[in-house]
């Protein structure tokens, strides 16, 4: 299986590998490892974390029509790296949709020829924690449909309103399923009008206490934990209004999850952003 995978640097210029078009290539093998450290208390494992600075090395080829244009090449995918280095500034590198923060500091060439290069990449990470969004629901006060999909196949039925994949009929109904390993972390956006924003998922209270006018989108992100309201293309921080009774980051459980909110919302949308140790081998 071709693995799909590309990085982009903290300025948002992107490198793709592994394409027809590409002169760079990837082999991803060695960020599947994994470990984990155990937290010991009294002798006895409480937990596992991941939080320890680590480094990959992994396998990038660089290829043109003459030494020439490999030399150009090899000199613009260190200069996209280097970037983020020079700025200490993570960029992201992508594999099958898993993406992790991270800084690409190191190259040591295996084999250099006229019209190729392969190099062993130095790839560290502080986070170690890789990210997919899953899905993404929509919600409105008749129904909630599924707007896209990896995890799980559905029969999809053509929905008239030009939403991207139409909607299975049977779920037409207030819930979500996270099918992930642990409970997810999560992008809720509401559209206006709707005021002090509301809703209720497995039973936890997320809300915020604004006013959404029409037109205007409130965006609670729990990854970054921002909130957000979009008036006219310009971003609000609305963090302060956030309900501090119920924590607004809370993730979401694991499994069907009941989502109750009141008939003035019209629409919102929940996307589930599974989070692993290494992106996963198939898709």
């Amino acid at each position: 299986m071709r693995n799909s995978s590309y990085y982009t640097n903290h300025l948002g210029i992107k490198v793709e590998f592994n394409t027809p078009n590409s002169p760079y290539t990837c082999n991803p093998i060695a960020l599947r490892s994994f470990s984990t450290t155990a937290a010991v208390l009294s002798n006895k494992i409480t937990a596992f974390t991941n939080e320890e600075i680590k480094s990959y090395n992994i396998e990038l080829g660089i290829k043109g029509k003459n030494r020439e244009e490999t030399a150009d090449n090899y000199d613009y995918l260190i200069s996209i790296f280097e970037t983020d280095t020079l700025a200490s500034e993570p960029g992201m590198l992508t594999v099958n949709g898993y993406s992790l923060k991270c800084y690409i500091n190191g190259f040591d060439i295996i084999t250099s020829l006229n019209c190729a290069k392969i190099v062993a990449a130095t790839v560290t990470s502080d986070t170690n924690c890789w990210y997919k969004e899953l899905f993404t629901m929509l919600f409105t006060s008749d129904f909630s449909i599924v707007l896209d999909s990896e995890p799980i196949t559905y029969q999809i039925k053509e929905y008239p309103h030009g939403y991207p994949l139409g909607y299975p009929t049977e779920l037409a109904v207030k819930e979500i399923n996270n099918p992930a390993l642990r409970p997810t972390h999560f992008r809720l956006i509401f559209e206006g009008p709707v005021y002090s924003p509301t809703v209720i998922i497995g039973g936890h209270t997320y809300a915020v206490n604004t006013n959404v006018e029409k037109g205007e989108s409130l965006i609670i992100d729990s990854r970054a934990k921002t909130i957000t309201r979009i008036v006219n293309g310009e971003k609000i921080n609305e963090f302060s209004k956030r309900n501090r009774e119920s924590y607004v980051f809370e993730k979401i459980p694991l499994g069907i999850n009941r989502v109750s909110y009141s008939n003035d919302i019209q629409k919102f949308f929940i996307t589930l952003i599974d989070e692993r140790s290494y992106p996963k081998w198939k898709i």
